[in-house]
């Protein structure tokens, strides 16, 4: 074993106790450790400067290791204690919230992969990493595929399976799709042996050369699934032994979601919550008749809050028009507190109520399925409106920390890409519906 104080920066390892090795990979180790300061367990990720990787492409590894940090801040930023990231010339490493591999989840049962999350965000990774990282020899496999702890992303770590990083070039360029469709047969091996198939079992899909014999085996492991009929037939095109009509990488990332929200996998729970009296955070104390303006081509207000439960969204509240007119935008749910961040949801919206004496000063805008929010992570909800020529009322309050109904405490900071004067202290998106 690797003496961990020589691997582990001392900044870094001064700072946490009890380190323990949990995995290592073609040019990083991970390790186990408390920190002094809160006394919770965190991951230390390290180069390792013994691989052959780092010996023989030095420069190459240091970007891998440092791209892939980059890619974690992006998909969370919460996820990353960026007081702990080092990078020098000799040594780098980053310390993370805890995540667990779906290889241990395979081999221990429970939890249960959310086969449909996970398949969108391993492809949207497997994306990124050809097109952005011109990195042709990643694969989905089963010990490389992780889920964080807190907001349940899944993230493809380890990109590269061979020693020796191979680089796209213009010749390379047509047999890109070749090697998609093979980033998808490979996914959804993964996603059946995170189910519980084992890889022996599976193996003969890659060997049975009869057609008729090969669709039947692949009918026996996903039909046998618990999972909703849509994800069957996607996992079936996915494995369909014509490469050319499996899903492409882009149409997992982008479209898996929306499809089955339209097909009924998701909205009958969100109608449920619905049907019920929602819970409600009210963010301001004061409601002002000062006219809150949306002047420029894109008007963007947002604001960023984390809560002490995990609660579903289903809804907010848009301040009234405050004479007669029509307000047209959409409103957009995404992990953290920057601009940048991946939409988690979007829907349309518009606003033709005019507030008048006796009636309700706060529009209603209902989702159309409830959006899941992780305690202690933070989330962002962000309106984008069109420029138009009326105006609406605005709200104030002197609280940042404000509690909710259900017992759930919202604190709130300010959006970061916000350009219509909305923060935590005034301006729209005055209420949140929830179920707790």
């Amino acid at each position: 074993m690797l003496n961990k104080k020589e691997v582990v920066p001392p900044t870094i390892r001064l700072a946490f106790s009890d380190l323990r090795p949990v995995s290592e990979a073609s040019y990083y180790k991970v390790y186990e450790a408390t920190q002094k300061r809160d006394n919770q367990r965190y991951m230390i990720r390290t180069i390792d400067l013994e691989s052959r990787l780092y010996k023989e492409h030095r420069d190459i590894a240091i970007t891998l290791f440092t791209k892939e940090l980059v890619r974690l801040c992006l998909i969370d930023p919460d996820f990353v204690l960026y007081e702990y990231i080092e990078i020098s010339q000799t040594n780098a490493a980053f310390v993370t919230k805890p995540y667990f591999s779906l290889s241990n989840i395979a081999q221990n049962k429970p939890p249960t992969v959310n086969l449909e999350k996970m398949i969108s965000d391993i492809a949207e990774d497997l994306d990124f990493i050809s097109s952005k990282m011109k990195i042709i020899d990643a694969h989905a496999r089963l010990e490389n595929i992780f889920c964080m702890g807190d907001s349940h992303r899944y993230f493809l770590s380890d990109w590269t399976s061979n020693e020796e990083v191979k680089r796209m070039d213009d010749t390379q360029f047509q047999d890109l799709t070749t090697r998609e469709t093979e980033e998808i047969f490979s996914l959804a091996l993964s996603a059946l042996k995170s189910c519980g198939i084992a890889s022996d079992s599976l193996e003969c899909l890659e060997i049975i050369k009869d057609n008729k014999c090969y669709t039947t085996c692949v009918n026996t492991f996903v039909d046998g699934l618990r999972q909703p009929k849509e994800m069957k037939k996607l996992l079936k095109r996915m494995l369909d032994r014509n490469p050319s009509k499996r899903p492409t990488l882009k149409e997992l990332s982008q479209n898996i979601q929306g499809e089955q929200d339209q097909k009924g996998l998701i909205e009958p729970e969100a109608k449920k919550i619905q049907e019920k009296f929602p819970l409600k955070v009210a963010r301001y104390q004061m409601i002002r008749d000062v006219g809150w303006t949306y002047g420029k081509e894109v008007n963007i207000d947002g604001i960023s809050f984390k809560s002490t439960k995990n609660i579903q969204i289903i809804g907010i509240g848009f301040y009234a028009l405050l004479w007669e007119g029509k307000l047209s935008g959409t409103v957009s749910i995404i992990p953290g507190r920057s601009i940048f961040g991946k939409e988690m949801y979007s829907q349309e919206f518009e606003v033709t109520d005019t507030y008048t004496e006796g009636k309700e000063r706060i529009v209603v805008i209902k989702f159309k399925k409830s959006i899941e929010i992780k305690a202690g992570a933070h989330y962002s909800i962000v309106s984008t409106v069109k420029k138009c020529g009326t105006n609406t009322l605005s709200g104030s309050s002197q609280k940042k920390i404000i509690e909710g109904e259900g017992g759930v405490t919202f604190e709130f900071v300010d959006f970061d890409g916000c350009n219509n004067g909305t923060n935590w202290s005034m301006g729209q998106l005055p209420e949140i519906y929830y179920y707790c």
